[in-house]
């Protein structure tokens, strides 16, 4: 995971980007959490699609609590990918370091629906 941050920072270095959100399905989604995580200040906001959040300490978590950023959290009530276990440590993280949009979408599974997309969309246009 770290290498994985470290190299997409690294792209991200490269552009001429000003504002950056981050989009992430599943693992995506938990990869896009760990770059807010590295970077707190770099990025607008996250979506976060059917993901959780890694259970460890990371240097950016203390300034996530100041600025809690935009967080919308996205999942299904079928998703039997993503342990209740996780779930519930995502839930409690993302309370305490976000601003959280928490939508749980009933009978969804580890997926994504039409209604999610138009919620997000929405979610996203508020922060451009």
């Amino acid at each position: 995971v770290g290498a994985s941050v470290a190299a997409l920072v690294e792209w991200l270095d490269s552009t001429a980007s000003t504002t950056v959100g981050l989009l992430g399905h599943s693992q995506g989604g938990a990869m896009a959490l760990e770059l807010l995580r590295e970077q707190p200040e770099r990025f607008s906001y996250v979506v976060q699609l059917s993901g959780f959040v890694f259970p460890s300490e990371h240097a950016g978590d203390a300034r996530l609590t100041e600025l809690r950023p935009p967080v919308f959290w996205g999942r299904g009530t079928l998703d039997t990918v993503i342990p209740e276990s996780l779930i519930t440590h995502t839930q409690a993280w993302l309370a305490t370091h976000s601003t959280l949009t928490e939508l749980i979408y009933e009978g969804l599974g580890h997926a994504v629906s039409d209604a999610e997309v138009s919620e997000l969309g929405a979610f996203i246009r508020s922060r451009l």
